[in-house]
């Protein structure tokens, strides 16, 4: 059976038999030279890859360009959503309050309304911010994600190998993408009873949420290995407890006004460090 580059993924072309105690043997013929040691990752280290990430992704000015234009697009989108938003219903809060009443108490409504609408206004449209601002920036971020992945692996020292695209790695990609999505929308499913039991099932669901999230961003670099569904998946699960822990930080950070926007491409950075200094062979 044909084993994958345990450093980099990709399919090996020639299996060779050694009875060496070594990673070298199952790496392609351009990882030979590198340093990284893919080993079982210690679940704990697991927690701190997000965080490498960024800093690879701050020093890194190439990384920095590939990730200022999402950036940039997600921040006009989502400010301008904000400020329409709150002009608009401001407008129409103003223009109800308007019409006139002899009513001291509706008066007394109408004042009240008028002075804290702007407030209310700009701490729902702020809450409304947050949660949009992290789907639209990962859908902004999509087209950018594999180059990203692809400076990442030259920076710690990879020498990819160009394939030329054919039709059937279209058909391939399509098939994966349809396997992928109907194993989250079936994870998912079977979560939503969880939204049911108050606050622990709302935390759980989150984090359950969480880590479909953490596929999609590995699933980034093992799309351009061709791993298949069933890879995938086995690769998740023997390194089940790193990718938890790699995971976690995600279920907090992305809640860190702003920050967000750097964390969509550094926990591309990460992922692909993650998937890298990981075991792929069993």
């Amino acid at each position: 059976m044909n084993k994958r580059c345990n450093l980099c993924g990709v399919l090996l072309d020639n299996q060779v038999e050694s009875n060496e105690e070594s990673d070298i043997k199952d790496r392609c013929e351009n990882c030979q030279s590198s340093e990284i040691q893919p080993k079982k990752t210690m679940p704990i280290k697991g927690l701190f890859y997000i965080f490498d990430g960024l800093w690879i992704l701050l020093k890194n000015p190439k990384l920095l360009k590939l990730s200022i234009v999402p950036i940039l697009i997600t921040v006009i989108l989502l400010f301008s959503f904000v400020f329409f938003g709150f002009n608009y219903g401001y407008h129409t809060i103003t223009s109800l309050i308007e019409i006139p009443s002899e009513n001291i108490f509706i008066n007394i409504l109408k004042f009240v309304t008028l002075t804290l609408s702007p407030l209310f206004l700009a701490v729902g449209f702020f809450f409304l911010f947050m949660l949009l601002i992290l789907p639209i920036s990962s859908i902004i971020s999509i087209p950018f994600f594999e180059p990203i992945c692809i400076e990442t692996e030259k920076y710690l020292g990879l020498t990819m190998r160009e394939e030329k695209f054919k039709i059937s790695d279209l058909k391939m990609m399509i098939k994966e993408i349809l396997s992928l999505l109907g194993f989250k929308l079936f994870v998912l499913i079977f979560s939503l009873p969880l939204l049911f039991i108050p606050f622990v099932g709302y935390i759980a669901f989150l984090f359950i949420l969480t880590l479909l999230t953490s596929i999609d961003f590995l699933d980034v670099i093992m799309a351009r290995k061709k791993y298949v569904f069933r890879e995938k998946i086995q690769f998740i699960k023997k390194n089940f407890l790193p990718f938890i822990m790699f995971s976690a930080p995600l279920m907090t950070l992305f809640w860190i006004p702003f920050l967000q926007l750097l964390l969509i491409p550094s926990t591309a950075v990460a992922a692909t460090k993650f998937f890298l200094e990981t075991e792929k062979n069993t």
